[in-house]
Protein backbone atom coordinates (compact mmCIF):
# COMPACT_ATOMS: atom_id res chain seq x y z
CA UNK A 1 0.00 0.00 0.00
CA UNK A 2 1.39 3.40 -0.91
CA UNK A 3 0.62 7.08 -0.59
CA UNK A 4 0.96 8.69 -3.99
CA UNK A 5 3.02 11.88 -4.07
CA UNK A 6 2.41 12.56 -7.77
CA UNK A 7 5.99 11.98 -8.99
CA UNK A 8 6.87 9.77 -6.03
CA UNK A 9 5.64 6.47 -4.64
CA UNK A 10 6.27 6.29 -0.89
CA UNK A 11 5.92 2.77 0.54
CA UNK A 12 4.06 2.65 3.82
CA UNK A 13 5.71 0.90 6.74
CA UNK A 14 4.60 -2.60 7.54
CA UNK A 15 3.01 -3.10 10.92
CA UNK A 16 5.66 -3.21 13.62
CA UNK A 17 8.41 -2.01 11.29
CA UNK A 18 10.66 0.86 12.36
CA UNK A 19 11.32 2.99 9.29
CA UNK A 20 14.60 4.19 10.80
CA UNK A 21 16.07 0.72 11.19
CA UNK A 22 17.56 0.76 7.72
CA UNK A 23 21.07 2.17 8.10
CA UNK A 24 23.40 2.48 5.16
CA UNK A 25 27.11 3.13 5.42
CA UNK A 26 28.41 5.45 2.74
CA UNK A 27 32.22 5.54 2.98
CA UNK A 28 32.81 6.93 6.48
CA UNK A 29 29.36 8.33 7.20
CA UNK A 30 26.11 6.63 8.07
CA UNK A 31 23.00 7.63 6.17
CA UNK A 32 19.32 6.81 6.49
CA UNK A 33 17.79 6.21 3.04
CA UNK A 34 14.39 7.72 2.36
CA UNK A 35 12.48 7.42 -0.94
CA UNK A 36 11.46 11.09 -0.94
CA UNK A 37 14.28 12.90 0.88
CA UNK A 38 17.16 10.77 -0.38
CA UNK A 39 20.08 9.67 1.79
CA UNK A 40 19.79 11.55 5.07
CA UNK A 41 22.89 11.94 7.27
CA UNK A 42 22.39 10.05 10.51
CA UNK A 43 23.06 11.71 13.86
CA UNK A 44 24.05 9.47 16.72
CA UNK A 45 22.06 9.53 19.93
CA UNK A 46 24.01 10.34 23.08
CA UNK A 47 23.15 10.23 26.75
CA UNK A 48 24.73 11.22 30.03
CA UNK A 49 25.39 8.62 32.71
CA UNK A 50 24.80 9.24 36.40
CA UNK A 51 28.53 9.92 36.69
CA UNK A 52 28.33 12.68 34.11
CA UNK A 53 29.92 10.78 31.26
CA UNK A 54 28.48 11.33 27.78
CA UNK A 55 28.40 8.11 25.80
CA UNK A 56 26.79 6.83 22.64
CA UNK A 57 23.38 5.21 22.88
CA UNK A 58 23.97 3.23 19.71
CA UNK A 59 20.85 4.80 18.24
CA UNK A 60 20.87 6.84 15.05
CA UNK A 61 18.26 9.34 13.97
CA UNK A 62 17.84 11.62 10.93
CA UNK A 63 19.90 14.78 11.17
CA UNK A 64 17.35 17.58 11.79
CA UNK A 65 19.73 20.08 10.16
CA UNK A 66 19.84 18.22 6.86
CA UNK A 67 18.66 20.37 3.94
CA UNK A 68 17.78 18.25 0.90
CA UNK A 69 17.27 19.81 -2.50
CA UNK A 70 13.67 20.73 -3.27
CA UNK A 71 11.81 18.98 -6.07
CA UNK A 72 9.55 21.15 -8.27
CA UNK A 73 6.51 22.45 -6.39
CA UNK A 74 7.77 21.40 -2.96
CA UNK A 75 7.64 23.64 0.13
CA UNK A 76 10.53 23.67 2.58
CA UNK A 77 9.68 22.34 6.03
CA UNK A 78 10.84 23.81 9.33
CA UNK A 79 11.91 20.80 11.39
CA UNK A 80 12.21 22.94 14.53
CA UNK A 81 8.46 23.61 14.46
CA UNK A 82 7.47 19.96 14.02
CA UNK A 83 6.55 17.64 16.88
CA UNK A 84 7.43 14.02 16.19
CA UNK A 85 9.24 11.00 17.58
CA UNK A 86 12.61 10.59 15.81
CA UNK A 87 12.54 6.86 16.56
CA UNK A 88 9.45 6.31 14.42
CA UNK A 89 9.33 9.22 11.99
CA UNK A 90 11.54 11.15 9.65
CA UNK A 91 11.37 14.93 9.90
CA UNK A 92 9.35 16.59 7.17
CA UNK A 93 12.22 18.32 5.40
CA UNK A 94 9.83 19.46 2.69
CA UNK A 95 6.25 18.93 1.64
CA UNK A 96 4.81 17.91 -1.72
CA UNK A 97 1.18 17.70 -2.83
CA UNK A 98 -0.33 14.31 -2.05
CA UNK A 99 -3.19 12.61 -3.85
CA UNK A 100 -5.47 10.95 -1.28
CA UNK A 101 -8.73 9.02 -1.42
CA UNK A 102 -11.52 10.41 0.76
CA UNK A 103 -12.67 7.75 3.25
CA UNK A 104 -16.19 9.15 3.15
CA UNK A 105 -17.07 9.66 -0.52
CA UNK A 106 -14.10 7.75 -2.05
CA UNK A 107 -13.29 10.62 -4.41
CA UNK A 108 -9.67 11.60 -4.98
CA UNK A 109 -8.50 14.90 -3.54
CA UNK A 110 -5.21 16.72 -3.09
CA UNK A 111 -3.66 17.22 0.34
CA UNK A 112 -1.69 20.30 -0.63
CA UNK A 113 1.88 20.91 0.51
CA UNK A 114 0.93 24.24 2.09
CA UNK A 115 -1.90 22.61 4.00
CA UNK A 116 0.46 19.92 5.31
CA UNK A 117 2.91 22.57 6.51
CA UNK A 118 0.08 24.31 8.37
CA UNK A 119 -1.03 21.02 9.95
CA UNK A 120 2.37 19.89 11.18
CA UNK A 121 4.07 23.19 11.98
CA UNK A 122 1.31 25.63 13.00
CA UNK A 123 -1.29 23.27 14.44
CA UNK A 124 1.41 20.89 15.74
CA UNK A 125 -0.41 17.75 14.59
CA UNK A 126 1.56 14.56 15.16
CA UNK A 127 2.79 12.70 12.12
CA UNK A 128 0.14 9.98 12.50
CA UNK A 129 -2.46 12.61 11.58
CA UNK A 130 -3.32 12.73 7.91
CA UNK A 131 -6.07 14.23 5.78
CA UNK A 132 -8.73 11.57 5.20
CA UNK A 133 -11.69 13.67 4.01
CA UNK A 134 -12.01 15.90 0.97
CA UNK A 135 -12.97 19.55 1.34
CA UNK A 136 -16.63 18.90 0.48
CA UNK A 137 -16.97 16.15 3.10
CA UNK A 138 -15.13 18.22 5.71
CA UNK A 139 -17.50 21.12 5.09
CA UNK A 140 -20.50 18.82 5.32
CA UNK A 141 -19.25 17.32 8.58
CA UNK A 142 -18.72 20.77 10.08
CA UNK A 143 -22.23 21.79 9.02
CA UNK A 144 -23.68 18.68 10.63
CA UNK A 145 -21.88 19.33 13.90
CA UNK A 146 -23.05 22.94 13.87
CA UNK A 147 -26.70 22.08 13.25
CA UNK A 148 -26.63 19.36 15.93
CA UNK A 149 -25.45 21.93 18.47
CA UNK A 150 -28.11 24.37 17.29
CA UNK A 151 -30.77 21.67 17.61
CA UNK A 152 -29.67 20.72 21.12
CA UNK A 153 -29.75 24.36 22.18
CA UNK A 154 -33.22 24.84 20.66
CA UNK A 155 -34.51 21.79 22.53
CA UNK A 156 -33.11 23.11 25.81
CA UNK A 157 -34.72 26.52 25.34
CA UNK A 158 -38.06 24.99 24.34
CA UNK A 159 -38.13 22.58 27.28
CA UNK A 160 -37.50 25.51 29.62
CA UNK A 161 -40.23 27.60 27.94
CA UNK A 162 -42.92 25.18 26.72
CA UNK A 163 -45.46 27.94 26.10
CA UNK A 164 -43.12 30.35 24.33
CA UNK A 165 -44.05 30.58 20.61
CA UNK A 166 -40.62 31.96 19.72
CA UNK A 167 -38.97 28.90 21.29
CA UNK A 168 -41.40 26.67 19.37
CA UNK A 169 -40.49 28.28 16.05
CA UNK A 170 -36.77 28.16 16.84
CA UNK A 171 -37.01 24.42 17.42
CA UNK A 172 -39.11 23.91 14.28
CA UNK A 173 -36.46 25.83 12.33
CA UNK A 174 -33.62 23.75 13.80
CA UNK A 175 -35.42 20.51 12.92
CA UNK A 176 -35.94 21.64 9.32
CA UNK A 177 -32.32 22.72 8.96
CA UNK A 178 -31.16 19.41 10.40
CA UNK A 179 -33.26 17.54 7.86
CA UNK A 180 -32.00 19.70 5.01
CA UNK A 181 -28.37 18.84 5.82
CA UNK A 182 -28.60 15.29 7.18
CA UNK A 183 -31.92 14.02 5.77
CA UNK A 184 -32.83 13.12 9.33
CA UNK A 185 -35.19 14.83 11.73
CA UNK A 186 -38.67 14.73 13.25
CA UNK A 187 -40.54 16.78 10.66
CA UNK A 188 -43.93 15.99 12.17
CA UNK A 189 -42.73 17.57 15.40
CA UNK A 190 -41.68 20.66 13.44
CA UNK A 191 -45.19 20.91 11.95
CA UNK A 192 -46.76 20.44 15.37
CA UNK A 193 -44.56 23.17 16.87
CA UNK A 194 -45.38 25.58 14.04
CA UNK A 195 -49.11 25.07 14.58
CA UNK A 196 -48.77 25.50 18.34
CA UNK A 197 -46.92 28.75 17.73
CA UNK A 198 -49.77 29.89 15.48
CA UNK A 199 -52.30 29.33 18.26
CA UNK A 200 -50.15 31.14 20.83
CA UNK A 201 -49.14 34.06 18.61
CA UNK A 202 -50.86 34.19 15.20
CA UNK A 203 -49.04 37.44 14.41
CA UNK A 204 -45.77 35.48 14.11
CA UNK A 205 -46.17 34.49 10.47
CA UNK A 206 -42.91 32.51 10.51
CA UNK A 207 -44.98 29.48 11.54
CA UNK A 208 -46.25 29.36 7.94
CA UNK A 209 -42.74 29.28 6.52
CA UNK A 210 -41.38 26.51 8.75
CA UNK A 211 -44.45 24.33 8.37
CA UNK A 212 -44.15 24.82 4.60
CA UNK A 213 -40.51 23.66 4.72
CA UNK A 214 -41.44 20.58 6.73
CA UNK A 215 -44.34 19.76 4.39
CA UNK A 216 -42.03 20.08 1.38
CA UNK A 217 -39.49 17.71 2.95
CA UNK A 218 -42.34 15.24 3.54
CA UNK A 219 -43.10 15.38 -0.19
CA UNK A 220 -46.33 17.33 0.14
CA UNK A 221 -45.73 20.05 -2.47
CA UNK A 222 -49.32 21.30 -2.70
CA UNK A 223 -49.59 21.90 1.03
CA UNK A 224 -46.14 23.51 1.09
CA UNK A 225 -47.05 25.81 -1.81
CA UNK A 226 -50.28 26.89 -0.14
CA UNK A 227 -48.49 27.76 3.10
CA UNK A 228 -45.70 29.65 1.32
CA UNK A 229 -48.18 31.69 -0.71
CA UNK A 230 -49.97 32.69 2.48
CA UNK A 231 -46.65 33.50 4.16
CA UNK A 232 -45.49 35.82 1.37
CA UNK A 233 -48.93 37.40 1.07
CA UNK A 234 -49.03 38.25 4.77
CA UNK A 235 -45.39 39.36 4.74
CA UNK A 236 -46.18 41.99 2.08
CA UNK A 237 -48.94 43.42 4.25
CA UNK A 238 -46.57 44.04 7.14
Amino acid sequence: MTIKYFDYEIPKKKKGENSLNSLKKSKEKIVLPHPLYGEIPAAQGMYTTKHGNVISSGFYYPDPNYVPSLPPGAIRGNVGLQEFCPIHHFPKYFYVDEEVECVQCRDKFVFFAGEQKFWYESLKFNFHSHAINCQACRKQNRSQKKIIKQLQKAYEIYEANLKDPVAMLALAQAICLQYEITKKGNLNLAISLARKAQKCAPELIEYLFWEARAQAFLDRPNKAKQLLEEFFSRAKLK
